[in-house]
C-alpha cells in the first residue's frame, strides 16, 4: 500500500501531491497509536494472569493486605489507604463530544480520498463544457452518499463501544456490607478498599475484585461479561 501512494504521489504535481502526503503521514500515526494502544490493553490483561493473591494463605494474605479477617480494616488505616487508592469505581476518561466524533468517522484517511474524488467528479462535471453527459455528477453523488453512509455505521458501532463503560457502571451495586473494627454495617461500595472484609448474600451484586475465602454453596452470574448463560459454583479451598 505505501510503495502504491508513493509511485502516485511521484506523479502528482503541486499541491495535489502534497495532499496526498499529508494524508499518508496522517494514516501511518493514527495506526501507530491504534497499535500501541492495543498492545498496552494485552498487556494489562496479561498481568491479570499473574495474579498470585488467591493462592496464598490466610495469614500471609491477612499481613498483606493489613487487615484481619474477623474484625476488617481499623478506623485508622482508612483515610490513608483512601489516600493512596481513592474511590472504588471506573475510572472515567474525558468524553468526547459526539459531533467530533461522528466528524472523526467521516473524515478518516480512505473517507478523505472517497471526498476527494467525489470532489473532483463534481468539479469534473461543473467545469465540463458538454453538461448532458451526467455521468460525473452522478459518479460523484455515488461517492459521496457511499462515504457518508459508511461513517454513519461507523459512528454508530463507535458510539456503541463507548457505551460499554457506563454499563458497567449499572453492575456496582450502590451500597454492600462491609466488617470494619469488628462493626459489620452497610456502606457505599465506592468508599471499599483493599483490604475490606466484605459479605456477600444471594442475589447480591459483587462490589469489587475479591478473594473469597468462606462460602456456601455460591454461585455467580457472569453472563454480562462472558455471556454464559449458567450460574457458576465458586469452590473455596480452606487455607489458614
Amino acid at each position: 500500500m505505501a510503495v502504491y501512494y508513493d509511485t502516485l504521489i511521484a506523479d502528482l504535481k503541486g499541491s495535489e501531491a502534497e495532499l496526498f502526503k499529508k494524508l499518508d503521514s496522517l494514516a501511518k500515526e493514527v495506526n501507530k497509536k491504534a497499535t500501541t494502544g492495543m498492545s498496552d490493553a494485552v498487556d494489562e490483561a496479561e498481568n491479570i494472569r499473574k495474579w498470585t493473591q488467591h493462592l496464598e494463605e490466610h495469614g500471609k494474605l491477612a499481613e498483606m493486605f493489613k487487615t484481619d479477617f474477623k474484625t476488617g480494616l481499623r478506623k485508622d488505616q482508612i483515610g490513608e489507604l483512601f489516600q493512596i487508592y481513592g474511590e472504588n469505581k471506573l475510572t472515567e476518561k474525558g468524553k468526547t463530544p459526539a459531533w467530533l466524533v461522528f466528524l472523526k468517522e467521516q473524515t478518516g484517511f480512505f473517507s478523505l480520498l472517497l471526498w476527494l474524488g467525489s470532489f473532483l467528479c463534481f468539479l469534473a462535471y461543473g467545469i465540463s463544457e458538454d453538461k448532458t453527459d451526467k455521468s460525473n455528477l452522478y459518479l460523484g453523488i455515488v461517492l459521496g452518499g457511499v462515504v457518508f453512509i459508511t461513517g454513519c455505521f461507523s459512528y454508530m458501532q463507535t458510539s456503541k463501544a463507548a457505551s460499554l463503560m457506563e454499563d458497567f457502571q449499572n453492575f456496582i451495586p450502590q451500597q454492600c456490607l462491609v466488617t470494619r473494627d469488628g462493626q459489620q454495617a452497610k456502606m457505599d461500595a465506592s468508599q471499599l478498599l483493599p483490604g475490606d472484609i466484605i459479605e456477600v448474600r444471594g442475589g447480591d451484586a459483587v462490589p469489587a475484585d475479591i478473594i473469597i475465602f468462606k462460602a456456601n454453596e455460591m454461585k455467580v452470574n457472569n453472563a454480562s461479561l462472558t455471556g454464559e448463560s449458567e450460574d457458576l459454583l465458586r469452590v473455596v479451598n480452606e487455607k489458614t
